[in-house]
Parts: structure tokens; sequence; C-alpha cells
């Protein structure tokens, strides 16, 4: 979420291992924004975000799979 409308720079996402799998740069300003998760294993994630004006964001993502 970004409710100020903040331009971000940087989305990156870490699996818990602390390697990068994924990473997006000079964004339009939105409200939101998305990541596929299909690719991904259950698990935790963290995701850093960077502003344009050097402000630092980083938030635990916990990715479950639904089971049919």
């Amino acid at each position: 979420m970004n409710p100020n409308l903040a331009s971000v720079q940087t989305i990156q996402l870490y699996d818990i291992s602390g390697k990068r799998i994924y990473e997006s740069k000079k964004l339009d300003v939105s409200e939101s924004y998305s990541i596929s998760t299909e690719a991904l294993s259950e698990g935790v994630y963290i995701l850093n975000l960077t502003t344009s004006d050097n402000l630092k964001f980083s938030q635990k993502v916990i990715i479950s799979k639904l089971k049919s």
C-alpha cells in the first residue's frame, strides 16, 4: 500500500536466507503495487521498499498457497 502516494524508487523481495529474488526499479506513483507469487515457494519473505526521498521500509511477507 502507498496511501501517501510516495514516489517509489525500488521494491526488493528477499527470501529468508537473504537472497534477493525480485527487484523492480523506478516505478510509477501508485496507490498499490503487486508482485506475482506464482513461482515462489510457501514461506516467509522480506519486502524492502525505498522511496525517491531515500526513505526505507521493510515488511515481512508470508506466502501460503491455497490447496484445492
